[in-house]
């Protein structure tokens, strides 16, 4: 019997133990070897590559020509990949029609190989697209399965006998090559495995044998990891041209259901979405979503864009329609409710924004807005309205006086009448509280010098009034506090 000889570290350190390894005192001569050098004979077979935990899912496009063009090709496989991301973090395209997925890591956590490749047909099931699926312990042997349509392989012992079975034209060589093995009668990868390596090298190419070490796990094979783009697009063709509101509802549900599955894989969200409507010679007609917290329910976002549709006059009829999202948003994790404090938080918030959008929606993004405090003592310069409700908000020391001042405040002060120096306002008013005397703006020229005070009229109801400090010292109504 023949035994393989011993190899060496290269190095001192790699003889020694991990660090996180019990210590062994007396039985460092029994210590394992952690780090193997070069092989001190070349009889040795190198170990194959292929881990026993690691499982690639190859997906083939049935109906894709091989000759579609190169900006035709990306955008299904794209679509694929992002489906998929939900069951892999590592994907590789594989043009011009198929794709490779680990899928070991994630067995697990899908309940095992038979779920979790059940659970990626349905997910493919849902694009439309014709496909085939395969498993094997390297990405080149699952896509020589996938496209040949054979049984999975799960064990790398057995990947040299189920891929002999398979025609050579898997591999899809130069077409000298491919001529060359039909020349010598090799139908089968079976034909060439049994022809020696270099041989064969010499009459059909060094990229066969390498092909074929690779399938076998005895060579790596590193694949460029699939990269989604930072945003999404995508584009639907209407079997006919059309105007109707519900036609395009129908044709908007499908991209945005398309849109959601990209996000969901992505752990992302949207803020800002644009929709294209494309017409026969006429310039396409946008409708741009503004939201005012991301988000990805596609049930809100159809309702908004109805309402937004139900407002546009179409030029032409519509042919075809195309939704982007140039940013997705991935920091949408909201912030949590308090304990002890149940009607607050986001639980007591979170249909805020959805109502506000919704009016936007309906009546015009200019209708709505919110209000936003300004470190001013002038009233009516205290305040300013915002895009979105909370906007602009920040942490300002207001005056004390601040906080007794009325919602209600008129756009314009109201001149009041003033009998005998007092003032009138359906009668005689009553001062309970003052007076404020605010007197400032004298750098811009917006400069102000009044007297505030709170009187109730005669039917109860509590005003904010002033009274010039200068000039005619006229009384202004210029608030209600109800």
């Amino acid at each position: 019997m023949r035994r393989a000889p011993r190899t060496l570290p290269l190095f001192p350190e790699e003889s020694l133990p991990p660090p996180d390894a019990p210590a062994e005192f007396g039985n460092a001569s029994r210590r394992p070897v952690q780090a193997v050098g070069h092989p001190a004979s070349t009889d040795i077979v190198p170990a194959p590559l292929a881990s026993p935990t690691t499982l690639w899912l190859a997906v083939h496009l049935s109906a894709l020509s091989h000759a579609a063009p190169a900006n035709d090709r990306p955008p299904v496989l794209e679509r694929l990949a992002t489906r998929l991301g939900a069951f892999s973090p590592r994907i590789s395209l594989v043009e011009p029609d198929g794709l490779v997925l680990e899928i070991g890591a994630s067995l697990r956590l899908f309940g095992g190989h038979a779920a979790l490749r059940e659970a990626c047909a349905a997910a493919l099931a849902e694009t439309g697209e014709t496909v085939r699926l395969a498993c094997a312990p390297t990405p080149l042997a699952a896509t020589w399965l996938a496209r040949a349509g054979g049984d999975d392989v799960l064990a790398p012992g057995q990947l040299a006998g189920r891929l002999g079975q398979l025609p050579v034209t898997v591999w899809r060589g130069s077409p000298a090559s491919l001529g060359m093995l039909r020349e010598l009668g090799l139908r089968r990868l079976a034909d060439c495995l049994r022809l020696p390596r270099d041989a064969l090298a010499r009459r059909c190419g060094v990229a066969l044998v390498r092909a074929l070490a690779q399938a076998l796990g005895q060579h790596p094979d590193p694949r460029a990891a699939w990269v989604p783009r930072r945003g999404w697009r995508e584009t639907c063709e209407l079997p006919a041209e059309t105007e109707l509101h519900a036609q395009l509802l129908e044709a908007l549900a499908g991209l945005l259901d398309r849109l959601t599955q990209a996000l969901r894989t992505r752990d992302a969200a949207v803020q800002r979405l644009r929709l294209e409507l494309f017409h026969l010679a006429r310039p396409a007609t946008g409708v741009v979503l503004e939201l005012l917290q991301p988000t990805r329910d596609a049930a809100h976002l159809h309702e908004l864009y109805a309402r937004r549709l139900e407002q546009t006059t179409l030029p032409a009829p519509v042919i075809a329609l195309a939704l982007a999202a140039p940013r997705l948003e991935h920091d949408i994790t909201p912030a949590a409710a308090g304990l002890f404090t149940p009607g607050s938080g986001t639980a007591a918030c979170e249909g805020v924004p959805q109502l506000v959008e919704r009016l936007r929606a309906r009546l015009g993004v200019s209708a709505v807005h919110g209000l936003c405090l300004v470190p001013e003592h002038r009233p009516e310069a205290a305040w300013q309205p915002v895009v979105a409700p909370g906007q602009g908000v920040r942490d300002v020391s207001l005056p004390a006086a601040a906080g007794r001042r009325p919602v209600w405040m008129l756009a314009e002060p109201v001149v009041l009448e003033s009998r005998t120096g007092h003032p009138w306002y359906h009668g005689r008013l009553a001062i309970e509280q003052g007076p404020e005397r605010i007197e400032t703006g004298w750098w811009d020229g917006c400069d102000i010098a009044r007297d505030y005070y709170v009187a109730r009229d005669t039917a109860g109801v509590r005003l904010w009034i002033y009274r010039e400090r200068l000039g005619a010292r006229r009384w202004w109504l210029h608030g209600v506090f109800g």
